[in-house]
């Protein structure tokens, strides 16, 4: 489990050690009352994205006794003062998997525990995502910062190297 403290009057965007990419607008939580919860808060991401940590994690693919193909799962929590907390109505969080390719016609699930372990129910259809040279999905976090940067010998942001754009991003 990677824990983060966020200050959730600002937007945030999370990238978890295995590469998932989460964005968290400002303002998106409330307690159990639905009020809304201002300053820090905890957030908790697991990521099983290999065949190797979904065995490990004791993980199915299953939807309604079928086999599914996976591009990998995670677990999403959010806390303040440990009291869980819920997405506030009309409000979202954007996740990002990292990829060697994309399929068409994939959905994402909610898992259900149950008894015999996970039930993956309830897919949305997902559409095919504008990826980074890296695969993880770009419209989601596009326009994310108002940094402005250049770097000596490129005369286009987009040939410069991925580890100067990773670095000013984790920096921003």
């Amino acid at each position: 489990t990677q824990t983060f403290s966020i200050d959730i009057s600002i937007d945030n965007i999370i990238t978890g050690t295995n590469g998932t990419k989460i964005r968290i607008p400002k303002n998106s939580f409330v307690d159990s009352t639905g009020q809304p919860i201002l300053g820090t808060i905890e957030f908790q991401l697991k990521e099983a994205l290999t065949k190797q940590e979904m065995v490990l994690g004791n993980l199915t693919t299953t939807f309604n006794g079928k086999a599914l193909e996976t591009g990998g799962m995670i677990f999403v929590d959010a806390s303040s003062n440990g009291k869980s907390l819920l997405i506030a109505e009309n409000k979202s969080i954007q996740v990002a998997l990292p990829t060697d390719s994309t399929l068409n016609g994939m959905s994402l699930f909610s898992g259900i525990q149950d008894l015999s372990g996970i039930n993956w129910a309830n897919p949305i259809a997902l559409n095919k995502p504008n990826v980074d040279s890296s695969g993880v999905s770009m419209d989601i976090f596009e326009k994310t910062t108002n940094i402005m940067y250049s770097v000596d010998g490129f005369d286009n942001p987009k040939d410069y190297p991925d580890s100067v754009q990773n670095e000013v991003g984790r920096i921003a």
